[in-house]
């Protein structure tokens, strides 16, 4: 462990390096119960992460590909198990039709995304069973099919094609 994603200050475990002082090296868990800071949302986006991993056991998956890596838009697409992740990290820059490329030839939808108001996101897209990215047949990126997608700034999303959903539908 080092620096801590979301956490205040370092973690550094007593070593010689630090005369095995332990004042870092803590965890401040404290913070996600304060209502005036936003640790509480950071929270929220892991307790969820890790039951979208219980449900699609992204982490055993071998089968994993990055479409796309694309350093002047800041976008990165890969494939992992039975779902399309995205990632905008561009901190002002938003894309509509995006194009990104997918292995599945069936339309996708987005079941995970990062700018959902309950993490503190603004709540810009459409979530849900009713809301589907058509695929096209046609090779880009090294696959087979792609779908357009709006992809605001500084978000994550995670697709599912309607031909892997099943697999989950009752889990």
């Amino acid at each position: 462990m080092g620096n801590e994603f979301g956490h205040p200050e370092w973690i550094d475990f007593p070593r010689p390096g630090n005369n095995y002082n332990f004042h870092y090296c803590r965890r401040l868990w404290h913070l996600v119960d304060d209502p005036k800071l936003r640790y509480h949302l950071l929270a929220n986006f892991d307790r969820d992460m890790n039951l979208m991993e219980e449900k699609y056991n992204i982490l055993l998956s071998s089968e994993q590909f990055i479409t796309l890596a694309h350093e002047a838009d800041k976008i990165i697409v890969f494939e992992r198990g039975d779902l399309l992740f995205v990632f905008n990290f561009h901190p002002s820059k938003s894309f509509e039709h995006y194009r990104i490329g997918t292995k599945w030839g069936s339309d996708h939808r987005i079941i995970f995304h990062s700018d959902k108001e309950i993490y503190g996101g603004k709540d810009r897209l459409k979530y849900g069973e009713e809301n589907y990215f058509p695929y096209h047949k046609e090779n880009w990126c090294n696959r087979p099919n792609y779908i357009k997608c709006y992809i605001p700034s500084r978000t994550a999303m995670v697709l599912i094609a309607k031909e892997n959903e099943l697999k989950f539908k009752n889990i």
